[in-house]
């Protein structure tokens, strides 16, 4: 038989990830214009969302070339709690905490030709000591915090530090750009044309990034342009909310008999069930309730 399982979100951060796109010929905003992944036929855009289950918490960002990202703008703190406050009033007069913890997810991009690495500038009297490779026109990442200081240097000299990042509050976001920062021994017209055109599209994720910080208020640590996402998330709008999930698939509220029970296959798709096929006996039929906190 069909088994139901019932999905209670507990938190209110599970969102549908903001990676949409209209692409128009005009600077349109509305939600009735096609919407589109990058790559997508326009002539199906509209197919790809339920304006209706569509997160209100995306909110319309117009770009150049007449083109509107949808951006996760996070809702005030007070709307978290409608049901463990009923009072719209008091609601508003909650406060956001911040957190003791500040541990940071630092993104670190390398416009230059030429692959770079990342150092970790422990203190004054010590050697910076390596982080990871970042290659030519490439990012990478590292877990970090305010106050923590990276350079980037070149992979036959460590020690030699040609752009300095001190990690500020709330900056996710730091990049090496030697066409700015060393113009005198950097020019464009250097570049190969493939080279060139990886310059041109981290350029274009710079910009973006600049403008969804202004927008949102954080660093966009992703790739743009990038195809929207492929799975739907669903809003979790505040504590308590609950929502109901219908799944094709069995689940068990505890062991069935062992004279029940078959061997399973070491081998995933010979036990996968295609849809018409039955997911478990008469005798196995029970409910599951799955309680999610997030």
């Amino acid at each position: 038989m069909r088994s139901k399982t019932l999905l209670i979100l507990l938190g209110a951060y599970a969102v549908l990830a903001d990676q949409i796109y209209v692409q128009d010929d005009a600077p349109s905003i509305s939600p009735t214009d096609d919407l589109c992944g990058l790559n997508a036929n326009k002539t199906t855009c509209n197919s790809f969302v339920d304006w209706d289950n569509l997160d209100p918490a995306l909110q319309p960002m117009l770009l150049p070339n007449n083109k509107v990202f949808y951006a996760y703008v996070r809702p005030d703190v007070s709307s978290f709690y409608k049901t463990k406050i009923p009072d719209e009033a008091q609601r508003r007069e909650l406060r956001e905490v911040k957190p003791r913890f500040n541990g940071m997810a630092g993104r670190f991009v390398n416009m230059s030709p030429d692959p770079m690495l990342l150092m970790w500038l422990p203190g004054p009297a010590q050697d910076p000591l390596f982080i990871t490779y970042v290659d030519s026109f490439e990012k990478s990442g590292t877990a970090t915090y305010p106050g923590h200081r990276f350079c980037m240097a070149p992979i036959h000299d460590e020690k030699k530090c040609v752009k300095m990042f001190d990690v500020k509050e709330g900056v996710l976001r730091y990049t090496y750009d030697p066409f700015v920062d060393d113009p005198e021994n950097y020019d464009l017209s250097d570049l190969t044309l493939e080279e060139l055109e990886k310059y041109q599209r981290l350029e274009i994720a710079e910009d973006f990034s600049r403008r969804y910080k202004t927008f949102t208020g954080r660093d966009f640590l992703s790739n743009y342009p990038r195809s929207r996402v492929t799975h739907y998330m669903y809003p979790a709008d505040y504590f308590g909310q609950k929502l109901t999930v219908e799944s094709d698939e069995t689940h068990f509220t505890e062991l069935p008999p062992k004279e029940l029970l078959t061997a399973v296959s070491n081998s995933g798709s010979k036990r996968k069930l295609k849809p018409d096929q039955v997911r478990a006996t008469s005798n196995l039929k029970r409910w599951l309730f799955i309680t999610h906190a997030i």
